[in-house]
Formats: C-alpha cells, sequence, structure tokens
C-alpha cells in the first residue's frame, strides 16, 4: 500500500502531554514545526495513530486536527473548537 501525506496539528495546555504526543509522531514525521508536522503514512495506519494520539489529550482543554495533505478525506478533530470554512478550500479552526 502507497503511504501519503497526512498533516496533524495540535494545541496541548499540558507540557507533557505535548511531549507525549511529539514522542508518540516522531516515527512517522518528515517535517514539522512546533505543533504541526507532516507525515508519511500508509492509508490503514492514520486512523489506528490517531487514536493513539486521542488517548493523550484531554478533550476539554485540548485540540488535535489530521487530515491528508492531499485533501481528498475529511479533517479529523478532537477537542473543544468551532469550524468555519472561509472560502472553498481554507478552513478555520478556532
Amino acid at each position: 500500500m502507497l503511504e501519503r501525506l497526512g498533516l496533524f496539528a495540535y494545541d496541548m495546555s499540558d507540557t507533557a502531554q505535548r511531549r507525549r504526543v511529539l514522542r508518540q509522531l516522531r516515527g512517522w514525521r518528515m517535517a514539522g514545526q512546533l505543533s504541526v508536522h507532516a507525515c508519511q503514512l500508509r492509508p490503514a495506519d492514520a486512523p489506528p495513530l490517531f487514536q493513539q494520539l486521542t488517548a493523550s489529550i484531554t478533550p476539554r482543554t485540548d485540540r488535535l486536527l489530521f487530515t491528508w495533505a492531499d485533501g481528498m478525506r475529511p479533517i479529523l478533530m478532537r477537542g473543544r473548537s468551532a469550524m468555519y470554512s472561509t472560502t472553498s478550500g481554507l478552513l478555520y479552526v478556532g
């Protein structure tokens, strides 16, 4: 199965949780900056990794977002926020 580029982004209120998520992503990570990481994944590996990362967050205070870079898949999110589509192809999460 071919690998694809996926993007993970997170906002964690707790430093220990933030480090835990970063450690979990390091095996998949190609590039990143602070809390946004580009990862090379097989499509079958993405859901279990997202579930594993979800276990490391507190939904009331933290946010976790995953999407495929090609934009052909739905965006998966955990945590409290609102999503607004500002224009076609752009998404605001706040």
